[in-house]
C-alpha cells in the first residue's frame, strides 16, 4: 500500500486580550495647626485691718481668747533652754571685745610690692609652701607639683631671696637648693636664723643651714629612723623661752611636724660648738578614726546640714593630717612643770577638726627605739567639728585666745569659739574654696593692734583681707542656715590676668616684719604684699580681758 503524505490540518485559536483597569487615588489630610495654651493660677488673700477704735469695741474684746495653759507648757519648755544659751553667752570670750563701728564698706585694691618666680616653664611646677626667716628678710619657696598618683621621683627646688637687697632678681634666687623629692612643707627656725627645716612627700624631714658655705644640708630624718611614713603637712619649732637648752657642748633646737601617715613628732635636733648637728625623734603621736569621732563629744559636733557629719572610720585605722596650727597663747616655758602646754588644732583628710596638746616633759632622746614600736598614745582631747569633706587650712586668732577659723572643700571660712566648742558664724568668702588663711599680725605701736584681720586665699586666686570686728551681724551664736559676710574687707590680686585661673597654694605672713606677707599661686609665682595700708583704718582703742 503506497504511503501518502497527508497535510497538517491548521487550528485557529482566536486572541484573548484581558483588559485591566487601575484607579488612582490620592489621599490627602487637612493641615494640621499646633496651639499653646497656657494655664496660670493666682491666690488670693484678704486681709482685714482696722486703723482705728479697733481696741474700744468691747465686742472685740470679748471674742479674744487666750489659751493659759498651753501658753505656760511652751515657756516651761523653752526658759531652760534660753537660759543655757543666755549663761553660756555671758561666759564667752570670744567677743568681750567688741566694739560696733560706724564706718562704711570699704573695698580696697592693693597693688604688690615683688613677684618672685624661679619655677622651669618646662617642668610646670607650683609653688606648694613659702615661709619667712626669722629676722623677715628671706623668704624661702618650695616648688615642686600639688598632685602625685605614684611616687614623687621628679626633681624639685627649694628657692630663697634675701628681699631687704637693693635690687632683687625675681627670678635669680640667692639660694637653690634642688631635692629628688618634693618639699610639701617647710618652715624656718624662731631663735637661729639660717636654720630650716623642710618635709618631703615620702616622709622625711630635712634641715638646712644657710651659714654653711659647701654642703648646706646638716641633718635628715626618714621612715626608717622613726619619722614620717607619709607626706610631712606641717612642721613647727617650739619657742625656747625660759629652757635651759644650751650647755657647755650642745645647743638644742625642738620641733613638731604632722604628717598625712596621722602621725605627730616631736624632734629633738643638736647641734655642738663644731656645728655638727643631730636629729633624733623624740616622741610620736597618732591620730586615728576613734579621735574625731568619739562617742562622748558627739553631742558638741558642729555639724552643717548634709554636708558634714560623724563618718565611721575605724577605731584603730589612722587618720591623715592635712594641716595644723598651734595656739600663739599657749608656749612651753618649764620642761619639769609646763604653765602651759602646746596647745593646736588639727584638720584631718576625713573632714575632723580636733583639738590636742603636748605633753612632753623630756626632750631627751630615747637610746633605742623600742619606745616607737607600742601603742603610740593621742594628743586629741576633743572634737570642735566634724565634716565630711577634707580640711584644707585652720588658723588661731593672735588677739583672740578662743576664736579660730576652719576653711575646706566646703562653702566659705567657719568662725569657732575654742571655750566653747561651738561655731560662731560662717564667712561667706565669695571666691570659691580657701587653701591658705593666716591671722594677720598687728604691730604693738598700733592702736588696732587687738584686731582681729583674717587673710584668706582663694581658687580665684585672690587674697582677701576681712575684719572681723566690723558689722552688727556678729553677735554670738547663729542658726546652722545662717551666713553672715564682713562688709570691710580690702582685696589684695595676685595674678596679672584676671581672666586666667590661678588658685592661691600657700601664704606666709612675716613675723618679724608685720607689713609684709607672701603668697604662692599654683603657676609658681610667688607675690608679696605690704599689708600697711590694710591695716591702717582707723580702729578704735580697746583694751583686752581675758
Amino acid at each position: 500500500m503506497p504511503l501518502v503524505d497527508q497535510s497538517p490540518f491548521a487550528i485557529d485559536i482566536p486572541p484573548e486580550i484581558t483588559k485591566k483597569s487601575s484607579t488612582s487615588q490620592i489621599s490627602q489630610t487637612d493641615p494640621y495647626s499646633v496651639v499653646h495654651r497656657g494655664n496660670q493660677s493666682r491666690r488670693y488673700r484678704s486681709t482685714l485691718v482696722y486703723a482705728n477704735d479697733c481696741a474700744t469695741e468691747e465686742s472685740r474684746i470679748e471674742a479674744l481668747s487666750c489659751d493659759k495653759t498651753a501658753l505656760h507648757q511652751f515657756l516651761d519648755r523653752v526658759t531652760p533652754i534660753i537660759c543655757t544659751h543666755l549663761e553660756r553667752n555671758l561666759r564667752s570670750k570670744a567677743w568681750d571685745r567688741y566694739v560696733k563701728d560706724t564706718y562704711e564698706p570699704i573695698e580696697a585694691l592693693s597693688e604688690p610690692i615683688l613677684r618672685l618666680n624661679y619655677a622651669p616653664k618646662s617642668l610646670k611646677l607650683c609653688s606648694i609652701d613659702v615661709a619667712w626667716n626669722l629676722t623677715g628678710s628671706v623668704v624661702a619657696v618650695s616648688y615642686g607639683q600639688d598632685f602625685h598618683v605614684n611616687w614623687c621621683t621628679h626633681t624639685a627646688y627649694l628657692a630663697l631671696w634675701n628681699v631687704n637687697k637693693s635690687h632683687v632678681d625675681p627670678v635669680k634666687p640667692d639660694y637653690i637648693f634642688e631635692t629628688n623629692c618634693c618639699v610639701s612643707s617647710m618652715a624656718f627656725c624662731n631663735e637661729d636664723a639660717p636654720l630650716v627645716a623642710g618635709g618631703t612627700v615620702s616622709g622625711e624631714l630635712i634641715i638646712w643651714s644657710l651659714s654653711k658655705e659647701g654642703d648646706s644640708r646638716v641633718a635628715a630624718c626618714g621612715c626608717i629612723e622613726g619619722g614620717h611614713q607619709d607626706s610631712v603637712t606641717g612642721i613647727f619649732w617650739i619657742s625656747q623661752k625660759g629652757l635651759n637648752t644650751t650647755s657647755s657642748f650642745t645647743t638644742e633646737h625642738h620641733l613638731v611636724t604632722v604628717g598625712a601617715d596621722g602621725r605627730i613628732i616631736c624632734w629633738n635636733l643638736q647641734k655642738t660648738h663644731s656645728s655638727v648637728f643631730s636629729l633624733k625623734p623624740v616622741r610620736i603621736y597618732q591620730v586615728t578614726g576613734e579621735d574625731q569621732s568619739s562617742g562622748s563629744l558627739r553631742d558638741v559636733n558642729a555639724c552643717i546640714k548634709s554636708s558634714e557629719g560623724l563618718g565611721s572610720e575605724g577605731a584603730t585605722q589612722s587618720v591623715g593630717i592635712s594641716t595644723a596650727a598651734f595656739s600663739p597663747h599657749s608656749t612651753e616655758t618649764n620642761l619639769g612643770h609646763p604653765l602651759h602646754l602646746p596647745l593646736f588644732l588639727l584638720g584631718t583628710e576625713s573632714g575632723g577638726v580636733l583639738v590636742a596638746h603636748l605633753e612632753v616633759l623630756d626632750w631627751t632622746p630615747p637610746t633605742s627605739g623600742s619606745e616607737f614600736t607600742n601603742a603610740l598614745a593621742s594628743p586629741v582631747k576633743y572634737v570642735l567639728a566634724r565634716y565630711f569633706a577634707p580640711i584644707h587650712c585652720v588658723a588661731w586668732s593672735f588677739s583672740d585666745r578662743n576664736l579660730a577659723t576652719v576653711s575646706g572643700a566646703f562653702f566659705g571660712v567657719h568662725i569657732y569659739n575654742i571655750l566653747e566648742r561651738t561655731r560662731i558664724y560662717t564667712l561667706g568668702t565669695e571666691e570659691g574654696q580657701i587653701f591658705a588663711m593666716y591671722f594677720l599680725h598687728s604691730p604693738s605701736s598700733r592702736s588696732y593692734q587687738y584686731r582681729s584681720m583674717l587673710a584668706c586665699g582663694s581658687a580665684r586666686g585672690t587674697i582677701t583681707v576681712y575684719d572681723l570686728r566690723y558689722g552688727s551681724d556678729v553677735s554670738g551664736d547663729s542658726n546652722e542656715g545662717e551666713v553672715f559676710v564682713s562688709t570691710k574687707r580690702c582685696v589684695l590680686q595676685c595674678r596679672t590676668d584676671a581672666s586666667a585661673a590661678n588658685p592661691v597654694m600657700c601664704m606666709a605672713p612675716s613675723d618679724s616684719v608685720d607689713s609684709l606677707m607672701a603668697v604662692g599661686s599654683r603657676d609658681g609665682t610667688v607675690t608679696i604684699f605690704d599689708t600697711s595700708n590694710v591695716k591702717s583704718l582707723d580702729f578704735s582703742v580697746d583694751t583686752p580681758q581675758y
